[in-house]
């Protein structure tokens, strides 16, 4: 049985940014369930359920393989969760390079925004539309939106 850093005396390491935990192995499957309680009961016909990606999963970078390989899983979350969930609808928003983010404050953009078609990068505005549009639209389901201003057209 695994125990954690802290019962066994030890100060737990610090994640890295980007890193992820090490998985928790189950032999027993019924255990898993118990970890993960199902939600169902909370969720009704018109519920939605909107998941966050990015672009790294498009386009990735030296050093993104973890967070890339997150944001595709996002991409098959939302195909399989729409399809168990229904009619819960689930969608997800990956968004590129969010200008005004506090990520990006103070680096220089101008690169991106000259490959950017809109001639802008997104907006924390632009992302919180997008999630209110996804939450409110009830025909829309099981999408992938990517708000970038079509920075992956080039």
């Amino acid at each position: 049985m695994r125990t954690t850093a802290r019962r066994q005396g030890r100060r737990p390491r610090p994640l890295v940014r980007g890193e992820l935990p090490r998985p928790v192995r189950h032999r027993d499957p019924r255990r898993a369930r118990r970890l993960v309680p199902p939600r169902r009961g909370r969720l009704h016909d018109d519920s939605a359920i909107v998941v966050l990606g990015g672009q790294a999963k498009e386009r990735p970078y030296p050093g993104a393989t973890t967070v890339a390989t997150v944001n595709a899983g996002v991409t098959g979350l939302v195909h399989t969760l729409a399809t168990e969930l229904a009619p819960v609808r689930v969608n997800a928003v990956h968004p590129g390079v969010v200008g005004d983010s506090p990520f990006w404050s103070g680096k220089p953009l101008g690169a991106l925004i000259d490959r950017t078609p809109t001639g802008r990068l997104a907006t924390m505005r632009d992302v919180a539309d997008a999630v209110d549009f996804l939450l409110g639209n009830r025909s829309v389901n099981a999408v992938n939106l990517s708000v970038d201003g079509g920075w992956l057209l080039r």
